[in-house]
């Protein structure tokens, strides 16, 4: 089989396309990693859209929690354009949770301490 050349234009975002049948494949190892990027998928699956199916791409070949955490700003827009702000925000933020519980000092918005 001849091999194809890769596309002229490069992705928006993230790595390129995965075989997300056979994650072995891509080098997940990361149990956190595979939680945040399966909650992550779940969102990505109701979307309808070309730019969805390479955003869910991109996501299923995000390797580490640092990895799937810069794939957060893509996921809410899309979902907002779909959904709505509102819905994306709150989406996110269990995202967020997720992040956190592996990865305390991630840098995700947090309610200001007053006084």
């Amino acid at each position: 089989m001849a091999k194809l050349a890769p596309p002229a234009t490069s992705r928006p975002f993230g790595p390129g396309p995965v075989d997300l049948s056979n994650r072995s494949s891509v080098g997940h190892a990361d149990p956190e990693a595979d939680r945040v990027r399966e909650a992550m998928l779940g969102l990505a699956a109701d979307l309808r859209s070309s730019r969805a199916t390479v955003l869910t791409e991109a996501i299923g070949g995000g390797r580490t929690i640092a990895e799937l955490f810069e794939l957060r700003r893509p996921l809410m827009q899309a979902i907002a354009a779909q959904r709505g702000e509102l819905y994306a925000m709150r989406q996110i933020m269990r995202i967020d949770a997720l992040v956190l519980a592996t990865w305390p000092d991630a840098p995700v918005s947090r309610p200001a301490v007053l006084g």
